[in-house]
């Protein structure tokens, strides 16, 4: 999973991701803005985050998706994130086990 900075998911953001998969990785860019973006040279606020329970179900939704993927191993399903994006990535990896499938 490839999750997006404070700027969502911008170009930048996208080539990341496309870098990864040119390496052979599977890779899934989650959108947590759900397509509202900041406004260019908006100082970061706190309201445009999203809610920690509404992350926490789009990066459950995006890793019952990668488990239904054929190509995906589903043992090793990680997370990278840059700035907001990074923290989501260290809080998700460090809940209960919630890269295994149930």
């Amino acid at each position: 999973m490839v999750i997006h900075e404070y700027w969502g998911l911008n170009d930048w953001v996208k080539e990341q991701a496309a870098k990864l998969a040119d390496r052979g990785y599977a890779t899934l860019a989650i959108d947590l803005y759900r397509e509202k973006l900041p406004l260019p040279r908006q100082k970061p606020m706190k309201s445009w985050a999203p809610s920690e329970d509404r992350a926490a179900r789009d990066l459950h939704a995006a890793v019952e998706f990668l488990n239904r993927l054929s190509n995906v191993k589903k043992d090793r399903i990680g997370s990278i994130g840059w700035c907001m994006g990074g923290g989501y990535s260290l809080k998700w990896r460090c809940r209960s086990p919630p890269w295994r499938s149930p």
